[in-house]
This record gives structure tokens, C-alpha cells and sequence, in this order.
């Protein structure tokens, strides 16, 4: 994975307001949003939320912390938190890595109201997990 300026930039900000190292960054529009260790989270926010608060009015961007966990599949259940899984399963193939995810029909429809937090959790699967595809049944 290779940061931009700008991403590396937003990282140091937040490691200077909480002194917590993201490992990676997503600036879209008005938001930011930091991967940091799971234990870290904590600290990152900081008490009362004033580390996120202030690094917001520094930047003057929304900024969303997402824990970082060493299995892809518990990255994906624990920050899609709202979605009930059936089964998350990890495959590493020959060329490609891929995480299939079975939902019921309720929990497919609350997935798709989930559609820009999923779109930020497949571009940070892609480039801190080396996942091109998630296949939903």
C-alpha cells in the first residue's frame, strides 16, 4: 500500500492530537476516516471525544475512527457492526483473496443502506488485506 501526501499528512495530524498511528486514511469529501490498531481506538477518540473533536476543527473535515484487526473477516464484522452475518469466510486463492458473506434478506437490505461504509470497507480490505472481492449470498 503506498499513501499519498495528502493521506500522510492526515495520519501525522492525528498521531500529533493523539498520539496514536493510524495505519491507514481515507479522505473523501468531507470526511476522513482513520484505521487504527483496535486497541487504540480508545486513545485516538480521546476523552469526551476532544481528540477527534479537535483535529475536526483543525482539518475541518468529519473525522470516523475504524479498528484494525488481524483477520479480514473480523475486520468486516466488527465495523459493519449493524449487519447480522450468517457466515463470513476467508479464502486465499492462487491470484486473487476473497471474502464470501452469507446474510439473510433483511440483513442484505440494511447492507445496501450501509452502501458508503461498505464502499470505504472494500477499498481498506483491498489495501491493507490485499481482498479484491467480496461475493454476498
Amino acid at each position: 500500500m503506498k499513501l499519498q501526501e495528502k493521506e500522510i499528512m492526515l495520519i501525522n495530524a492525528l498521531d500529533n492530537q493523539s498520539r496514536v498511528s493510524a495505519k491507514d486514511c481515507l479522505s473523501e469529501n468531507n470526511q476522513v476516516t482513520f484505521l487504527v490498531k483496535e486497541e487504540e481506538v480508545g486513545r485516538a477518540i480521546g476523552k469526551n471525544g476532544m481528540n477527534i473533536k479537535n483535529l475536526s476543527n483543525q482539518i475541518k473535515k468529519k473525522i470516523e475512527i475504524l479498528p484494525y484487526y488481524d483477520k479480514p473477516e473480523m475486520f468486516l464484522r466488527k465495523n459493519l457492526s449493524k449487519i447480522k452475518f450468517i457466515s463470513v469466510q476467508y479464502n486465499k486463492m492462487k491470484n486473487s483473496e476473497i471474502i464470501f458473506v452469507e446474510l439473510d434478506n433483511e440483513n442484505k437490505k440494511k447492507l445496501q443502506q450501509e452502501n458508503n461504509k461498505l464502499k470505504k470497507i472494500k477499498t481498506l480490505l483491498e489495501r491493507n488485506y490485499e481482498i479484491k472481492t467480496i461475493k454476498i449470498k
